[in-house]
Formats: C-alpha cells, structure tokens, sequence
C-alpha cells in the first residue's frame, strides 16, 4: 500500500438505536431524541449517506431486528468500509456473571435471555470485517463491554490501519438521561464536539478525549470510556470522522535515514530551512547508543520539554515499531491540551494533570524502547562493559548518566505519589486494582534506579 497516496475506498454504515418507549421497563425520556439528532449532524456534517443508514427506534428496536441486523451488517460491510453504531437505552449489568446488556424495547424485566449481551455485541464486532468499526454507547454499564486485558501523514497511516473503538457513556456504573425533553449529558457532549469540529478529519481517539472531558467536568459520578477493543480486530488505526466537503490532498513521505532534505514533522512543526543571516540555530547533540538516547529523552522530560522528545522520536522511530501509533497519540494529547490552554478553553489544573499523564506515559515508553523501533544506523549498538584487570566488571558511572538516572528517579517517586494520591480518592474496585499494580511496578522501577545509582 502507497500510503503517501492513500484514500479510504470504502463506505460508511450507520446504525442508529434509540428506544425511550419499553414494554416492561421504565421510560426513558430522551434516548431516541439523542439518537435522531446524532443521526441529523452525522449526515450533514460528515461523510455519512442516508442510503447506507439505518434506524431501530422504540417498538422497531427490538432483540431480534437489533441483532438481525448487526448480522446481517457481517455478510454486507467489506473490508475497505467503515461501520459506526450509535445505541441509546437501558442497560444492566449481571454482577454475579460479569456480563453487561443492552436492553431492547421488548425486553422483560429481570429475564436476561430477552436482554442483548455484550458478549454477543462482541462476536458480532469480530465477525463483522470492516476496516473501523467504531460503537458509541449510551446507557448503563455499558463500560464492562470493555475486555479487561491488556513523512507519510500520520492521519493517512492511523486511517489505513483497521480499528475496533468503543465509547461508553459509563463504566459500570448506571449513568443519567437528563431531564425530559433535553439531551442526556453523554449526547449533549458527543453532538457538542460534532457540531464544534472544524477539523478536516476528525481521529477517534481526539474525539473521546473530548467527550470524556466533557462530561467528566459537568458531570459527577459519571466517567466515560473509550478505547479500542480487545482480540476483535483491531490493528492500531483509528476512525475518522470526515467532513462532508473534505478533498484528499496528497501528502510528502516521511523522510528516510538517508534523507537531506527536512519535512514537516508531524507535530506541525517545521525544520528550518535556512535562517536569516547571523542566525544560528542551536543543535541538539544526536545520541550515538539507545541508553544515551533513553537518557537524553528522559532529561528533556523532567525539564518539561515535550516537543524536544516528540521531535527526537519522529526523526528516529521507525516506520515498522507498533510504539509510533503511541508516539502519535500522546503527541495529538499534548498538542490539544496545549492549544486548550492557549485558547482558554482548559482549567489550569486540568492541563497540568493531562501534561503529568502524557509525561509518565512517555517514560513508560522510552524505557520499553528497543534498538529495532529505531531507523537502522541511527543509533550503535550497545557496547559490552569494559573489565578491569582483576577481571571484574566495571559500571562507573558518567555525570551525564547519573544526572539521567537521578532525573527519572525524581519523575517516577513523582509518579508513585500520583498513584498513592488517586488510590486514595478511588472508590471502584477495578480502578483500585488497577492503580494498586501501577504503584507495585513503579516501586520496582524506583528500586531498579536507586539500585544503579547505589552502583
């Protein structure tokens, strides 16, 4: 695939659900209003067509049309097109079974056999080949869908890579349908951020991002999830949400090893081409070794230097390391929240708590880094320690490496009392577990530092 060339091929499917009215359930009051108007911005704003639409409201969303068509979607959707369902409604969760549902119109109330499980969404998700697939969620509990596993244009490449995101209006938790006759607050923050978007193509992880800021700031007890599925598909891409006037403009190759000439660089950007006269811009010393680079990156963090560590990377990772999608994605984050902040749009507090998740993130991942993620020859390998005439080893320490490794073992003590701090305030289980074995592993990288700096 010319990916300096590359344009979607394929279609899109909508699939809409919105059921307020529910034969032996409580009514809902806004669920299809949401739906219908998700509907409305989809088709008029983005690239989605009326022809390849379909809707399931009330009494036609029932179990059975909800899951015939899904079905039917597996023998229809090809592997060029894209598939994005938007469903708004009741759900349960069967605590005992670890099993969340959607609930159709004609459900009966506590017969799970008429509810719609997430592990049949899921094998549906799976069989349905397309090239993204991406499910909004409105409803309770809808967050245990969730698995609990672990310059060619960046756009262009996320875009040509087959995804598998959901979005859910909740963990497991039950979540609001606002007052009657207004918007839930999930569907008022997914359609703000439809009809706000001036962005040509719109990736699926910004669009989460927003949503769940969204919410998370005008909403309490209630936090959304995005992500990509887990072992149904997905490759590392991500969905675009295109605007309907949208023209492909062809795109420069990112530059090779051997390339002279400087290109953008995917954070916007650009290498100097030449300088006014008396000016002389100053050169960041290239590391020659993967330890000297891991050292200079983790420097650049603790002095809170972001682009100086994405610029360093987009020269040096490789087209064929699976880190670049990270790389791409926390560059994306620091760059909205940074313009967020400039526009105002973004409390201080909020900013500084994003800047200290992608700087922990980045950490994780430079430490993982390994000379293969790297373009070949721009680093040396690692040369064997030098013996002394005894025999033994010797590891004296640098400056410059003791300042590297007194440097990520201030971030990662940082880290720790992060962790400690939101253990703390955490109330749900699985968010306890989860931060529990993020503070074991990072005292094991604390102790590991400590333990080179000991000597």
């Amino acid at each position: 695939m010319d990916l300096g060339t590359y344009q979607p091929k394929g279609k899109n499917y909508l699939y809409i659900v919105g059921i307020d009215q529910y034969t032996d359930m409580p009514k809902l009051y806004n669920a299809r209003m949401d739906a219908e108007k998700i509907k409305v911005v989809l088709e008029e704003k983005y690239q989605f067509d009326a022809g390849l639409t379909h809707c399931h409201f009330d009494e036609a969303a029932t179990h059975s049309n909800i899951t015939q068509h899904l079905r039917g979607l597996v023998d229809v959707v090809g592997e060029d097109d894209n598939f994005l369902m938007y469903f708004a409604g009741h759900g349960e969760y069967d605590k005992a079974l670890d099993v969340g549902y959607w609930i159709p119109y004609d459900a009966r109330k506590n017969h799970i056999g008429s509810y719609i499980s997430f592990d049949l969404i899921t094998r549906l998700i799976r069989a349905i080949k397309s090239k993204h697939t991406f499910i909004i969620t409105d409803s309770c509990y809808s967050g245990s869908i969730f698995t609990q596993k672990r310059d060619t244009s960046y756009i262009d490449r996320l875009e040509s890579m087959p995804s598998r995101w959901l979005l859910t209006a909740g963990r497991n938790e039950p979540v609001s349908d606002g007052r009657p006759g207004q918007h839930s607050p999930f569907a008022q923050a997914v359609l703000a951020v439809l009809k706000n978007n001036q962005d040509q193509r719109l990736r699926v992880s910004m669009f989460c991002n927003m949503v769940l800021d969204a919410v998370g700031q005008n909403v309490k007890d209630q936090l959304p999830r995005g992500a990509a599925l887990y072992d149904v598909g997905d490759m590392g891409g991500e969905f675009m949400f295109r605007l309907k006037d949208f023209a492909y403009a062809p795109v420069q190759e990112k530059r090779s090893a051997a390339s002279a000439e400087p290109v953008p660089t995917r954070g916007g950007n650009e290498a100097p081409r030449g300088g006014s006269p008396g000016h002389t811009t100053p050169k960041k010393a290239k590391p020659t070794t993967l330890r000297g680079l891991k050292k200079q990156l983790k420097g650049f963090l603790a002095a809170g230097e972001f682009e100086r560590v994405f610029d360093t990377l987009n020269d040096l990772i490789s087209d064929d390391s699976y880190r670049e999608t990270d790389i791409i994605m926390q560059q994306a984050r620091y760059n909205r929240t940074k313009r967020e902040q400039n526009q105002g749009t973004i409390r201080s507090e909020s900013a500084q708590l994003t800047f200290n998740q992608i700087q922990y993130a980045m950490i994780d991942l430079v430490d993982s880094l390994e000379e293969e993620d790297l373009i070949l020859g721009e680093v040396q390998e690692e040369q064997p320690a030098h013996s002394n005439t005894s025999g033994q080893t010797t590891n004296t320490l640098s400056d410059l490496e003791r300042q590297g490794l007194e440097n990520q073992a201030t971030l990662l003590q940082r880290k720790l009392n992060s962790f400690n701090e939101a253990l703390i305030k955490a109330f749900d289980p699985s968010m306890k577990f989860n931060l529990e074995e993020q503070i074991k592993e990072t005292q094991h990288q604390l102790e590991e530092v400590r333990s080179k700096l000991q000597g």
